[in-house]
């Protein structure tokens, strides 16, 4: 078992048929040779590749289905949660529009 933190720009890295990492309930696994044994197929797996698989996994998995089908070297560690808060907290902040002093005004008549 993998004391390792990842972040999730690290595992976004690994989202391809011959790299594939997921997220599932905040836990990070190497799922790339066991692509071809998925049951639902390479492709719905490869939809989640290097991004959180929680959502789509949870209805229609066990909670031990990865460590069943998985060896335990395929587990390579956590998320870490406080770079996932930050980066929500980060993207829920609405922009803002920045205007120049010095830009032309412009008037038009209706």
């Amino acid at each position: 078992m993998s004391d390792r933190t990842w972040t999730p720009q690290e595992v976004a890295k690994h989202n391809k048929p011959d790299d594939c990492w997921v997220i599932v309930s905040g836990k990070v696994y190497d799922v790339t040779e066991f692509l071809p044994n998925h049951p639902g197929g390479v492709r719905l797996l490869l939809n989640f590749a290097g991004r959180d698989a929680t959502s789509a996994f949870k209805p229609f998995h066990t909670p031990t289905a990865l460590t069943d089908a998985l060896p335990s070297e395929k587990y390579l560690g956590s998320i870490d949660h406080a770079r996932v808060k930050a980066l929500k907290k980060k993207r829920s902040t609405p922009r803002r529009k920045t205007v120049t002093q010095d830009a032309p005004r412009v008037e038009v008549e209706v």
